[in-house]
């Protein structure tokens, strides 16, 4: 075998980081993901420091890798299929690295407030069905349905407006 044969088969061959980028790229197809998630996955990998950061690169540069529309789907995506709060929600992502103010311009962007109270208000009155049919009281219910919403990431004040006008509504 000649020395331009053996330089053919090496070049055709595909190189170990190649095989690792395209786990990376597999990764990231799946659906949109955030540098923090692929730069854990990358560690997951075992990759060294030089290469993970060669490959970030690569993939912000591909626009691969976008924050926006991570941020878009996750906000959404927690708000109308989880159910989950602001607050709650700002937590996770703060969690990944995302800034307060980011989160919080993300929110606005994506979510109107109309439909946040929307979901909020179904997501109390669904606790409240399950509750009633329990037998509680109307105060261990209203406490109950309370710390239910909070726990779930909505607003306090939020919250009390909510309850406020379920208990209105049942009094009339």
């Amino acid at each position: 075998m000649n020395a331009l044969s053996r330089r053919r088969n090496a070049a055709s061959e595909p190189k170990p980081q190649d095989h690792d980028f395209n786990k990376v790229l597999r990764f990231c197809a799946f659906r949109p993901r955030n540098r923090f998630e692929v730069e854990k996955k990358m560690v997951q990998m075992g990759l060294c420091e030089s290469i993970r950061k060669k490959y970030m690169a690569k993939l912000l540069k591909e626009k691969i890798i976008q924050d926006e529309e991570y941020l878009r789907a996750y906000i959404r995506g927690k708000v109308f299929k989880n159910r989950w709060g602001r607050l709650k929600i700002a937590h996770q992502l703060r969690q990944e690295g995302f800034s307060p103010r980011t989160v919080a311009k993300a929110f606005r962007e994506n979510v109107e407030e109309e439909e946040y109270e929307q979901v909020a208000r179904l997501v109390l009155n669904m606790r409240k069905k399950y509750l009633m049919s329990k037998g509680f009281d109307a105060e261990d219910l209203r406490i109950r349905c309370f710390n239910y919403m909070i726990a779930k990431g909505y607003e306090p004040s939020l919250v009390e407006r909510l309850c406020c006008e379920l208990r209105r509504e049942a009094s009339s």
